[in-house]
């Protein structure tokens, strides 16, 4: 089944990923580490426009999937009705399950 989905994001994943892009600009002293993560997560979002339905949901109807060679997971919820997929955070895998949860409650 073929589904082409449209991306909305919640803006606080600008956020996430400016963070992101800071540590590691900070930790080596360059922004190239910062610039692959962002290329990373821009072809990880581009595979949600077709793929969203490929992945588990993990916590009531959020579904994620992995950033490639980075330990970070977009966190999103699919719409099947309106073949919507809401982009809803970007999170380290150690991150507090209560910190993403609480967004995704909203």
């Amino acid at each position: 089944m073929d589904f082409n989905f449209e991306l909305r994001y919640n803006p606080h994943i600008y956020l996430d990923i400016q963070k992101a892009v800071d540590f590691y600009t900070e930790e080596t002293k360059s922004d190239q580490l910062g610039r692959r993560f962002i290329q990373h997560v821009e072809i990880t979002l581009s595979k949600l426009n077709q793929a969203a339905l490929n992945y588990q949901v993990r916590f009531d109807d959020v579904r994620m999937i992995p950033v490639p060679s980075f330990p970070f997971l977009v966190h999103y919820r699919v719409s099947e009705e309106t073949n919507t997929v809401f982009v809803e955070a970007i999170f380290h895998v150690r991150e507090n399950p209560e910190t993403w949860q609480t967004r995704l409650k909203k």
